[in-house]
């Protein structure tokens, strides 16, 4: 399985609103990500729901800098109503 691959099936979670946030976080996004950056964002999908759906939508301290400007990026594009998909 690809990285881009893992990390569409990662954003399939157990939370309705988790799903809502990650799900929206196509192909388009990971397309302008680096691989290190990929590779963070599966550490990210380590985090149990809760705790991720708190760092989602709440202003929690705790995650690392790297961390913060992915949960920031997820943010971010879920927010974006006019986002660009990609053809397969």
């Amino acid at each position: 399985m690809s990285i881009d691959n893992e990390i569409i099936y990662r954003c399939k979670r157990g939370f309705l609103e988790l799903d809502l946030l990650l799900n929206r976080f196509d192909k388009a996004t990971l397309l302008n990500m680096t691989v290190s950056d990929k590779f963070e964002l599966l550490r990210l999908f380590e985090i149990d729901d809760n705790t991720l759906l708190k760092l989602l939508t709440k202003n929690k301290k705790g995650a690392s800098n790297d961390m913060k400007s992915l949960l920031k990026l997820i943010k971010n594009y879920s927010n974006n109503k006019s986002r660009k998909k990609v053809k397969n």
